[in-house]
């Protein structure tokens, strides 16, 4: 009996998910038709090339450049900072140039 009221139950609320997922596949196709009509007219998409956004590591930057300074490895930098990824790290440090920068 139990089964078949979550059956039951299932079979009544799975119309509400249906048209839930098919209005997003279709605000989904819809937004890619626009783009790709941007596209079409040479419209360029996305950020330009080389676009530095926000990052976690900019609070710290004087004291990253500082320890950089001392000579110390991307990795013991971030485990002092308390970073958990010391390879995010050396990302954020070379897309922004910081060893040219403390070696200048």
């Amino acid at each position: 009996m139990g089964v078949q009221n979550s059956l039951r139950d299932l079979g009544r609320y799975s119309w509400g998910l249906q048209l839930h997922l098919g209005i997003n596949r279709l605000l989904l196709w819809r937004r890619n038709a626009q783009l790709l009509a941007k596209r079409a007219q040479g419209q360029i998409l996305g950020k330009p090339k080389g676009t530095l956004q926000k990052s976690k590591f900019d609070q710290n930057l004087e004291k990253i450049k500082e320890l950089l300074g001392y000579g110390l490895s991307v990795r013991k930098i971030a485990r002092v900072l308390g970073y958990t990824s010391h390879i995010a790290l050396n990302t954020y440090i070379n897309k922004r140039g910081l060893h040219q920068t403390v070696e200048a």
